[in-house]
């Protein structure tokens, strides 16, 4: 079973996680001369037909240029995506570590602890 990811935009692929639910989480970025811009596709690689879910795209500026991702779970149980850039030895650009929590799982106070 192959899966495709469609390109959507500008945006190109530049880092990928299973998460503890089994499903692909793809961080992709676009970029511009003002700018990055950020987002999160996911996917059920079980099931490539069932098609692909946007969960984040930042506005331009938002992060820099972010590349890795982690999927995990929290004591609480959110999902939590830990995302990083670095600055590449650029004084224009900035490390970063950025962390979301899927809204979806934060029921009952959860929280990327």
């Amino acid at each position: 079973m192959i899966a495709f990811l469609p390109r959507r935009g500008s945006f190109l692929p530049t880092g990928a996680d299973i998460g503890p639910d089994g499903l692909l989480y793809i961080l992709e970025r676009a970029f511009t001369a003002l700018g990055f811009r950020s987002r999160i596709r996911r996917l059920d690689p079980a099931a490539p037909g069932a098609g692909v879910q946007t969960l984040i795209t930042t506005p331009m500026g938002l992060h820099d240029n972010l590349e890795g991702i982690s999927v995990w779970r929290s004591n609480t149980g959110a999902t939590c995506l830990t995302l990083v850039s670095d600055d590449n030895f650029l004084a224009i650009q900035t490390s970063e570590l950025v962390e979301y929590a899927l809204t979806e799982t934060l029921a009952g106070g959860a929280s990327c602890d």
